[in-house]
């Protein structure tokens, strides 16, 4: 699977931030160590759900 690069690594943790979604919680649900672990598909799935939760939520 091919890795997410610098620019998304930065842009998960700014959504991250902007969420109030702790690292530790996204390495868990990974099983990375590292966000430099992370691979695409995850990176797109994470960013998919953040999106379909505010819209539920209003935000």
């Amino acid at each position: 699977m091919e890795l997410i690069d610098y620019e998304q690594e930065q842009r998960l943790y700014e959504v991250m931030s902007e969420n109030c979604i702790r690292l530790d919680w996204v390495k868990k649900v990974f099983n990375v160590n590292t966000l430099k672990e992370v691979n695409v598909w995850q990176y797109n799935y994470l960013l998919l759900i953040i999106e379909k939760v505010k819209e539920i939520k209003g935000k």
